[in-house]
């Protein structure tokens, strides 16, 4: 009995010597994946770590320029990333699992008192626009318009983990007169700030779709563990617990 006892001790111990550390990087992207350690890292980051530690690994979370993270996911210097819509993971060689985590909504935004409304490329030609460096908006006659007007009055990207906070307050400070975001991230921004009610949305950006936790096309087995997981959670109601707390269906 007492060999049986000291066999599953050292059977313990060396699968938690073993266990690997998968790295996830990306920018920060409340609520999708946030703060690093804290108790509202974000729902892809709270799904994706329950997933995996399950499965016997260990993650870690860092947050990194959002073009850097991509490029270390693509050549497998990290493991995986969060809040990918598919054009974007196929353009940037990344794999995707078959079970979205979340939709996105891409809308303008403008103060409450703004009379202004999105109606195509021709109703921005007055406005500043605030935008995200390096983001894809997944439709492209905007990403165009905004890569043609870069670093003009007419767009004005930033940079950072604060760049939408920054957009917020440029806003306010009617530096920008529109900003561009997905409809979970602002509100999640708008109520941490305090400022929920005092914006409203002028025009959806083309149509909702899907985004993913993304993977490194170095290890496809990965994305079957994470389908696995998934659907366990699921059935379990323990995903829609940590939705529920991120106020995301």
């Amino acid at each position: 009995m007492r060999k049986n006892i000291l066999l599953i001790i050292m059977l313990l111990i060396t699968s938690f010597l073993l266990s690997e550390t998968l790295r996830f990087e990306c920018d920060y992207w409340a609520p999708f994946n946030a703060t690093p350690d804290s108790d509202e890292p974000g729902f892809q980051v709270e799904v994706t770590k329950k997933i995996f530690e399950d499965a016997g690994y260990e993650v870690e979370y860092v947050l990194i320029p959002f073009t850097r993270a991509l490029q270390n996911v693509a050549s497998g210097a990290a493991h995986g990333t969060f809040g990918l819509y598919d054009a974007e993971a196929e353009a940037n060689n990344l794999l995707l699992p078959k079970n979205n985590l979340g939709v996105g909504k891409t809308y303008f935004y403008v103060l409450q008192e703004s009379n202004w409304g999105y109606d195509g490329l021709s109703s921005l030609e007055n406005q500043m626009l605030g935008v995200i460096q390096d983001y894809g908006y997944d439709e492209s006659d905007v990403d165009e318009y905004i890569e043609e007007n870069k670093n003009t009055l007419k767009v004005q990207a930033m940079a950072g983990d604060n760049g939408l906070e920054t957009n917020i307050k440029k806003l306010l400070a009617g530096r920008i007169t529109v900003t561009l975001e997905d409809e979970s991230v602002m509100n999640w921004q708008l109520k941490k700030m305090g400022l929920t009610g005092k914006f409203k949305k002028a025009g959806m950006l083309d149509e909702a779709y899907n985004l993913y936790v993304a993977f490194t096309p170095t290890r496809p087995e990965l994305v079957e563990i994470f389908d696995k997981g998934y659907e366990k959670l699921e059935k379990s109601g323990e995903l829609k617990k940590i939705l529920d707390k991120y106020g995301v269906e």
